[in-house]
């Protein structure tokens, strides 16, 4: 009876720290501190580039984090994101996103790419023009592919240990079970990682 009373408390300590990591994972992905620490150790700064910080916060806090919504509000938001991060970080920041969207309508929980997209423009080395950010994101017969790769940033020992990975597995793990796929891959110059979601269906 002791070891069973013992499984379960782990079990469900387990559980709840899974949705821990999983609300995590959606808040730190709202509210970027690296964005707003870019936003707000600006000495000048750009009205239309002030403007637009501020409509995103506006937009991005609005949302609930059980909140579900289309790939292509998703994408939206994504391509605001870095055009942000991009232009407060100065002018040599590239990056290269593909979007292959053939059911723009296929639902998400909202919010659930961010980590991986934050993690590339914030930890990447994505100073160099032939080395860009780059980003495809596909959708075709209820399969979501995500891949997003960047230069090796040598002052990290490791990008794949960046709370924002590990947080959002946690995420996929509660919302998808079996019916997801994470790659993470880096060698000396390239680190990239791949998302494959089987799309649940209304």
């Amino acid at each position: 009876m002791f070891w069973k009373n013992n499984s379960k408390n782990i079990k469900e300590l387990e559980f709840k720290l899974l949705n821990s990591d999983a609300e995590l994972s959606f808040l730190n992905a709202q509210t970027e501190r690296e964005l707003s620490k870019l936003y707000y150790n600006q000495t000048s700064l750009d009205g239309l580039l002030k403007s637009k910080y501020q409509e995103y916060q506006q937009e991005i806090l609005a949302i609930s984090k059980n909140h579900t919504h289309s790939v292509e509000d998703e994408s939206k938001l994504l391509l605001k994101f870095i055009d942000l991060y991009a232009g407060l970080s100065g002018p040599e920041h590239y990056h290269k996103v593909d979007f292959d969207i053939e059911d723009p309508e296929a639902k998400i929980p909202a919010l659930l790419l961010f980590p991986i997209v934050q993690n590339a423009m914030i930890n990447g080395y994505n100073s160099m023009q032939n080395f860009p950010m780059k980003l495809k994101l596909k959708v075709k017969a209820q399969q979501l592919s995500l891949e997003v790769s960047n230069h090796v940033n040598h002052y990290l020992s490791n990008q794949g240990d960046d709370h924002r990975i590990k947080q959002v597995e946690s995420r996929l793990f509660l919302e998808y079970a079996e019916d997801y796929s994470l790659f993470i891959n880096s060698n000396s110059n390239l680190f990239k990682i791949t998302l494959l979601i089987k799309l649940q269906t209304d």
